[in-house]
């Protein structure tokens, strides 16, 4: 994916290193649960989109199961997202009504 995002002008940055300015888009792809602090990501999203129209491209795999790759050996997430149920429709709307809507915008 990243050579395919290079071949046509993009820059794929770090998860570490991209919060120290502001963008017109941030796409995060299936990385919110593969990550050890979902909702500080989204989170620093959020404040580095700019402020004149910045917009995130967000895609989550459901079902939600958190967990982190580390080495050869997976972990489960330090601080999951508060997704509930079990069926496809569950955690969308949970997604969306417990994470999105109450994120802390401000």
């Amino acid at each position: 994916m990243r050579q395919r995002l290079q071949s046509k002008g993009f820059t794929p940055l770090e998860v570490e290193n991209w919060t120290s300015r502001t963008y017109d888009v941030i796409s995060c792809l299936n990385v919110l649960d593969r990550c050890h602090e979902p909702m500080k990501l989204l989170q620093d999203m959020y404040n580095c989109l700019s402020q004149t129209g910045g917009t995130a491209m967000i895609s989550l795999v459901l079902p939600y199961h958190g967990s982190v790759e580390e080495g050869q050996v997976w972990q489960a997430q330090r601080d999951p997202l508060p997704i509930k149920g079990v069926s496809f429709e569950d955690q969308l709307s949970s997604f969306v009504v417990d994470v999105l809507e109450l994120w802390d915008l401000s």
